[in-house]
């Protein structure tokens, strides 16, 4: 990686008519100079050094990632984290051979709460423009607390939980606006989580066959996604299935496409 001199202004000159672009003292642009994997323009930098750029991260930015002519330029590499949220009420309460608790879309607890604000720093210096949370409670609150207003977050199902337990029964969109005013529900469908027999407990749980075409389905929009930094706030069991392990609330994990 090579971090440049910001002593003055950094104009990239770029082909395909790319005019000189000033970056402030204050922005840290990170530029790879391998020739592997780079499909974008080669560019000279007003330090003389030809380079070409494969991944472009602006921190503490004005107008870096703004800029739409220097992203159709020399692009960017798609940044996803995964994040799941903090402890959820159910969480506390169940444990292996215990029966459900029947704690329906289980709001976070107070130690959720606080493992939310705790990863704040871990999220802090990673450039995310964007934030997706599923449409369970416990994933909203994550989102808010550890982002809050510094950068838009978005509700979407496709990536909500595995419905075992009465925890992973959602609410409907008027349900949640009541709750989350300021979050947008309009887009999804009044029951948008899985619906079929219900067990013993009234719970329709989601077969694996099922709920695994959910997850490959979500892994292909995931490949398909060519913006900004986003990071996804979900769950255990779906991103379980993504990437191979259990993950720890409100741990966060750099997903590789």
């Amino acid at each position: 990686m090579l971090l440049p001199n910001f002593s003055k202004p950094y104009a990239l000159n770029c082909a395909g008519g790319i005019t000189n672009f000033g970056i402030s003292p204050n922005d840290i642009l990170v530029v790879s100079k391998s020739a592997q994997r780079v499909t974008s323009p080669v560019c000279q930098g007003n330090h003389g050094h030809p380079l070409k750029i494969h991944l472009v991260k602006c921190f503490k930015m004005n107008h870096c990632l703004a800029n739409q002519q220097l992203k159709k330029a020399i692009g960017t590499t798609m940044s996803i984290y995964l994040i799941r949220h903090g402890q959820s009420e159910f969480n506390a309460a169940h444990g292996p051979g215990k029966p459900d608790s029947m704690i329906f879309d289980a709001p976070l607890t107070e130690k959720g709460r606080q493992q939310a604000q705790q990863a704040r720093a871990g999220v802090a210096d990673l450039g995310i423009l964007r934030v997706v949370a599923s449409p369970l409670t416990r994933a909203i609150q994550t989102a808010q607390i550890i982002f809050g207003n510094t950068v838009p977050i978005q509700v979407a199902s496709g990536h909500h939980e595995q419905l075992i337990h009465s925890c992973d029964v959602g609410r409907t969109p008027d349900e949640l606006q009541q709750d989350f005013p300021d979050l947008a529900f309009d887009h999804l469908q009044e029951l948008w989580w899985h619906q079929g027999p219900l067990n013993e407990n009234g719970i329709p749980v989601e077969p694996v066959s099922v709920f695994q075409q959910r997850a490959k389905d979500f892994i292909k929009h995931l490949s398909q996604l060519s913006d900004e930094p986003v990071a996804f706030v979900g769950h255990g069991n779906m991103f379980r299935e993504l990437i191979g392990y259990g993950m720890e609330n409100c741990q966060i994990h750099h997903y590789s496409r």
